[in-house]
C-alpha cells in the first residue's frame, strides 16, 4: 500500500470540507421556519406596513381538499413579523361565495404562519385575504390566483 501524496490528501480533505458544509447548509434550510420561497412576494393592500408571500403544502393547491399553507409576513424593515394577529377570508369573486371552510392562522416562529383548513370548492379566479394586526399597526394582504 502506498501513502498518499499530499497534494492528494488535499484534494480529499476539501472533498470532505465542501460535501460537509453542503450537508449543513441543507440541515438549517430545513429547520429554518422563516426560510422564505421562492415564488412572488405580495405586499400589502396599502403598502404601508406589513409584506407576505405564501405556499401550500400541497401543489398545485387543490379542489375539494383540506390543506395548509405557510404565511411569512415581514414588516416594512424587512423584519419578520412574528406577534400577528392574523384573520383569513377567501372569495370566488365570479361567484360571489368565499370559503367553504374558516381556515385559522397558527404562529409557527420566525415570522411564519401555518394557515389550517384551507379548501377550495371549484375551479375558477379566487382570492385569500389576510388581515394583520401587530404592534398597534393593521393592513391587509391579498393573493389572487387561478385554480
Amino acid at each position: 500500500m502506498t501513502a498518499l501524496s499530499t497534494s492528494h490528501r488535499t484534494v480529499i480533505a476539501l472533498g470532505v470540507a465542501f460535501a460537509l458544509a453542503a450537508i449543513g447548509i441543507c440541515v438549517a434550510m430545513l429547520r429554518a421556519p422563516d426560510a422564505r420561497p421562492a415564488g412572488d412576494v405580495i405586499s400589502t393592500a396599502r403598502g404601508q406596513y406589513f409584506t407576505a408571500s405564501f405556499t401550500s403544502s400541497v401543489s398545485p393547491v387543490p379542489i375539494n381538499t383540506m390543506h395548509t399553507w405557510t404565511v411569512w409576513i415581514t414588516d416594512d424593515a424587512g423584519r419578520p413579523v412574528s406577534d400577528a394577529v392574523v384573520t383569513i377570508s377567501g372569495d370566488m369573486p365570479g361567484h360571489g361565495h368565499g370559503l367553504p371552510t374558516a381556515p385559522v392562522a397558527r404562529a409557527i416562529g420566525g415570522g411564519a404562519y401555518a394557515l389550517e383548513g384551507m379548501q377550495f370548492q371549484m375551479p375558477g379566479d379566487w382570492y385569500v385575504e389576510l388581515q394583520i394586526e401587530s404592534a398597534g399597526r393593521r393592513d391587509s394582504v391579498r393573493f389572487d390566483f387561478k385554480l
